[in-house]
């Protein structure tokens, strides 16, 4: 049995100062104004399932999806293996990338249906073309692991950037020229970078220690910006973050709280979250999916911008453990329409927006 919408946006939602005492998934006694005014739409959404599968394809293997969604891959380190699936699970391509100086793949992303671009722990980058098995090598080898790949569309051609937490280095080359810059984003010997990503239009890079949050320009990267409005609280240290593919957003997940900055304006939050909470942008940008698991169930809430008060707010949610049985999440992909996720060891959900909601 579910629990009650207006319990569980009391739980997901708090106001802009939120008090928090670390408790998070504790649920606390449901203020009757507080999802009542917060929306003048509707807030009935809810998702419904399109596949349950056994699939062991993926067992062991390292994934990733295309920022927009449109396609994700699975991959063994050691580079066999590897398959581009489209969002409704098709397999689309499948081969082994083999190559003298390539042994550990430690990062990919999708440039299309049939090539991944791709990073090595010995700092090789490049592209795999599935179709006809053609390796070709960036110009610029990273001294550190390659521990992000990224592929962005710039204009009318895609963008692979390649990026190494280890000494914030990174490389940027267009995959139509194949032109390359090549930079440090270090602040200095002692930072320790988390985590990192980098906008849809390959301009601004994003990235923690933990504690701050540095936003640096690759066309005058100088020196970095930091990120207006966010302040943590003591024991509060940031998690992960995470760029929109269409517009300049950035989600900002920390151990306690899921914040959004919108570069034109200060970061805000948008919920309480747990830590390591799954969570993306989803239908082309125009709402926020997060996955909560506490003592009464596993949900996944759904956010979109009120137009009225510019804030994200909440628009519904559905407890996918009654729902459907869903529990011990391993992996959590929004797709470009639909939610993919992966419980235990084998078996992959797609769920998408109810039609009527």
């Amino acid at each position: 049995m579910g629990l009650s919408i207006k319990i569980l946006y009391d739980a997901a939602v708090e106001s802009s100062s939120p008090k928090n005492d670390g408790e998070n998934s504790k649920l606390e006694p449901a203020r009757p104004d507080d999802c009542s005014t917060l929306v003048p739409f509707p807030r009935g959404w809810r998702l419904h399932q399109i596949e349950e599968v056994q699939d062991e394809a993926h067992t062991g293997k390292r994934t990733n999806k295309r920022s927009d969604g449109v396609f994700w891959c699975s991959w063994f380190e050691t580079g066999a293996d590897v398959i581009i699936m489209n969002e409704s699970g098709d397999i689309l391509n499948l081969a082994d990338l083999s190559s003298p100086v390539v042994y550990n793949v430690i990062s990919m992303d999708v440039v299309d249906r049939n090539i991944v671009a791709f990073g090595s722990r010995e700092g090789y980058s490049g592209t795999f073309n599935l179709a006809n098995g053609l390796v070709e090598l960036s110009s610029t080898q990273l001294l550190k692991p390659v521990t992000n790949v990224w592929t962005r569309r710039v204009g009318r051609s895609r963008k692979m950037v390649v990026f190494s937490r280890f000494d914030c280095s990174i490389s940027v080359t267009s995959l139509s020229t194949g032109s390359n810059t090549a930079m440090s984003l270090r602040l200095s010997s002692q930072f320790r970078c988390v985590s990192a990503d980098v906008d849809h239009k390959v301009e601004t890079v994003a990235m923690h220690d933990g504690k701050v949050l540095y936003l640096w320009s690759l066309r005058w990267p100088n020196s970095p910006d930091g990120v207006r409005g966010l302040y943590l609280e003591e024991g509060e240290e940031i998690v992960s973050l995470k760029f929109a593919s269409t517009k300049l957003l950035l989600l900002i997940a920390t151990s306690r709280r899921l914040f959004i900055y919108d570069f034109a304006s200060n970061a805000d939050l948008v919920c309480n979250i747990r830590e390591d909470a799954f969570y993306d942008f989803f239908e082309n940008d125009s709402k926020i999916v997060v996955e909560q698991t506490h003592l009464y169930g596993t949900h996944i809430a759904c956010f979109g911008l009120d137009n009225t008060t510019a804030r994200w707010a909440p628009l519904g949610y559905s407890d996918i453990r009654a729902q459907f049985g869903i529990r011990d999440i391993r992996k959590f992909y929004a797709l470009r329409s639909r939610l993919l996720l992966f419980m235990g060891h084998h078996t992959r959900f797609q769920l998408e927006t109810a039609t009527d909601a």
